[in-house]
């Protein structure tokens, strides 16, 4: 059983009601909060790398293409199967030559 008790307008208040009203507010914080973990994360430990002439190109199913120069730019492989690797990646395997 919780104790009820009396705001400052002299109302009396139940403790589970005014946690209700907060709890939203209190999820929004922590969503807040590991958003910006996130993107700190991608920040400090990926090397977010801006675009420049020549680090992609477009196929004709209009898929973006990234080259050897980018690649080399970004300094690791993603072990996606990339057509341009530098890193002589094999999905098929997954193992680099």
């Amino acid at each position: 059983m919780f104790v009820c008790f009396k705001n400052t307008k002299g109302k009396t208040v139940n403790p589970i009601t005014l946690l209700g009203k907060y709890f939203e507010i209190i999820i929004t914080l922590i969503l807040i909060q590991k958003s910006i973990q996130i993107t700190l994360y991608l920040l400090l430990m990926k090397k977010i790398i801006p675009l420049e002439e020549g680090d992609f190109y477009f196929s004709p199913e209009v898929y973006r293409v990234f080259t050897e120069q980018y690649h080399i730019k970004r300094g690791y492989c993603c072990e996606s199967g990339c057509k341009h690797c530098p890193y002589e990646y094999d999905k098929k395997t997954n193992t680099q030559n």
